[in-house]
């Protein structure tokens, strides 16, 4: 008889496989860390819903970009000329939302169809005429910058349709709660979070009721003031600023909301 003489091996733990594989996870352990950090430092306001929101409006474009980016660096090849197509394709949806009036459910589309053909009119001066991406690309940018100047005119288009916005005011839900401090310990941050976002969609007078509300007393004004003015700089609402001056006998704010109102009001009737 031929006794069997093989063994089981060990199954190795999580932490062993860790330490074989830390060159591929350390990034992604050092992100988690820092994100930790981070909600820890800033009293729980990291992963609140709104905060979240805000990241990913100001991020998803770089995101949708990078991950396109991804596929054509993993084939060894580049793309200069991918935020050019953005703003052209950007510029012309704005065009289509707010001075042709079409719904964004068929802009939207239209877009994405756009963009997949100006990078499959690329990919074939690529791929069979084989001229490298570097020279195909960076003409792209330059053709397709000028195309965005000519098509926007170097001028901004809104307001977007208020359905068109509602697609970027909702919230993510609050699943980390249990990390978040006590809202009265933890200062203007939500507060300000919470009223860039009001104004990113373009309720700027609604930001400045609210932060003016919600603003604890010892805050001084000439942290107040300067973002406020920004935002009364897109809608006029420099009325509760003033008053806000007031109230805190703050001079120098009063009379630099003065000059900006002054100054709106000018450039309005021109």
């Amino acid at each position: 008889m031929v006794s069997d003489t093989t063994t089981a091996r060990a199954k190795p733990s999580i932490g062993d496989y860790l330490k074989k594989n830390i060159r591929e996870y350390g990034l992604l352990v050092a992100l988690v860390v820092i994100m930790l950090f981070f909600q820890v430092l800033t009293g729980g306001v990291l992963f609140k819903p709104v905060n979240l929101t805000n990241l990913v409006l100001q991020n998803s474009f770089i995101v949708i970009m990078a991950l396109g980016m991804l596929l054509i660096i993993v084939a060894g090849h580049i793309d200069l000329s991918v935020g050019s197509i953005v703003a052209l394709v950007g510029g012309l949806a704005a065009i289509m939302l707010v001075k042709w009036g079409i719904h964004y459910a068929i802009v939207i589309p239209l877009c994405l169809i756009l963009g997949g053909l100006i990078g499959a009119a690329q990919g074939y001066w690529i791929a069979y005429q084989k001229i490298p991406a570097f020279i195909v690309t960076l003409a792209g940018m330059l053709v397709f910058r000028g195309l965005t100047y000519l098509v926007l005119q170097n001028r901004p288009i809104g307001p977007f349709p208020k359905d068109f916005q509602i697609l970027s005011t909702g919230f993510l839900p609050d699943f980390l709660w249990f990390l978040s401090s006590d809202p009265a310990t933890s200062g203007t941050a939500p507060m300000e979070v919470y009223t860039e976002l009001l104004d990113r969609v373009g309720r700027s007078a609604q930001a400045i009721d609210i932060a003016l509300r919600q603003v604890p007393d010892d805050v001084p004004s000439p942290r107040m003031v300067p973002p406020l003015l920004e935002m009364a700089g897109r809608c006029g609402h420099f009325a509760p600023i003033l008053q806000y001056c007031i109230r805190k006998n703050d001079l120098l704010g009063y009379a630099a909301t003065a000059a900006a109102e002054n100054k709106w009001k000018k450039a309005k009737s021109n």
